[in-house]
């Protein structure tokens, strides 16, 4: 009884956000953030008329993006199962609308942006991680990221 109580005390503290139900690994964290970086910088390609550089931005990061993109399927598939594919298309909608926000509240969204598709032309290929980490994104994916005290309060919480 008072195990019960517990957990929906713990429950109740964090809400009904997936983040309590699961964290995300390393590599999916990778690919809500890429992701995030890609929605904002496509809402700067339309808002701003940069689809020059947006589409030399998915050239040249292609397979990192494609690579991101199983890992972010495979990662809603784990957490929502059967609704994931739902699931996914709600977050990628808020995503964009947060950015396209974001474009217009924002004074110099579009001076940034063009800053920032500068820089990622300067970026290695293989670095779009540390890219996306670079980026002042507009939203946070919402998804607890695994660490060893996450892990341990979760296994104490189900024992």
């Amino acid at each position: 009884m008072l195990r019960g109580i517990a957990v929906a005390a713990v429950i109740a503290a964090v809400g009904s956000a997936p983040a309590f139900a699961t964290c995300v690994r390393p590599n999916e964290e990778a690919a809500l953030t890429a992701r995030i970086l890609q929605t904002e910088l496509m809402v700067a390609a339309l808002a701003c008329g940069q689809q020059s550089q947006y589409n030399a931005f998915v050239i040249k990061f292609r397979d990192d993006l494609v690579s991101h993109g199983h890992a972010l399927k495979s990662l809603f598939k784990r957490v929502h199962g059967a609704q994931a594919d739902r699931r996914l298309a709600t977050f990628v909608t808020r995503l964009a609308n947060d950015a396209s926000v974001k474009s217009r509240e924002v004074a110099n969204f579009c001076s940034e942006a063009f800053t920032f598709f500068t820089t990622a032309m300067e970026t290695a290929s293989a670095d779009l991680e540390k890219l996306a980490e670079t980026h002042n994104a507009s939203v946070d994916h919402g998804f607890a990221v695994c660490t060893a005290e996450l892990i341990s309060s979760r296994t104490a919480v189900s024992e």
